[in-house]
């Protein structure tokens, strides 16, 4: 029976569930009850994909942020997008790291996964960035402290001259006008019920 159908929880202390389930070879994942792959790791997955294809960075095995991480989905599509590329990412559930080796959804090797607060954390990061992908939520809508003054200097700090910022905004599309305070807007992307901001240093 396993072959057809097999449930793994996790025991998580920030995301109250957490599930896999795999269906005829077809893998879900549910955080919250909330679908992060499935037919929605698909929508996820294609969403970043095209996005993407908006980015100008040549430089070779650039140095990437990603600021939630959910399943894991982002981090393979960098992979392939940016050849030789090391990632930092930055999850605020240990719990999110077991399921993610379960899932394997992208190659460790190059990836450094750091586990706390990511708006607190990345005040401390050593590294400056070629790409920052901003994707982080809370409880549906985007985290709100992603707008305050200390956030933004601080990702303004990170940023390499000529590097970019990708926020992912759900459809809360005000925050785009204050991240247009601190960044220059060079690309405001529609795709199906999210909107995407690309961002570079003024």
């Amino acid at each position: 029976m396993k072959f057809f159908y097999e449930k793994v929880n996790f025991v998580s202390q920030k995301n109250k569930a957490v599930r896999i389930e795999t269906l005829l070879g077809m893998t879900r994942l549910t955080i919250d009850h909330v679908q992060q792959s499935g037919s929605a790791g698909t929508y996820i997955a294609s969403m970043w994909k095209e996005v993407f294809f908006f980015s100008v960075l040549i430089k070779p095995s650039p140095a990437i942020l990603v600021l939630g991480l959910g399943a894991g989905n982002v981090i393979g599509l960098l992979q392939k997008r940016y050849t030789g590329s090391i990632i930092t990412a930055i999850e605020w559930d240990e719990t999110m790291t077991e399921v993610i080796k379960h899932l394997k959804l992208f190659k460790t090797e190059g990836v450094v996964m750091l586990i706390g607060d990511a708006v607190e954390k990345i005040v401390d990061l050593p590294t400056r960035y070629d790409l920052i992908v901003i994707d982080l939520f809370t409880g549906g809508t985007v985290e709100p402290r992603l707008i305050t003054t200390d956030f933004l200097n601080a990702l303004k700090v990170i940023l390499e001259a000529d590097g970019e910022i990708f926020i992912n905004v759900g459809a809360e599309k005000d925050i785009l006008v204050h991240y247009a305070r601190t960044f220059h807007l060079e690309k405001n992307i529609r795709y199906r019920y999210n909107t995407i901001g690309l961002f570079k240093k003024n």
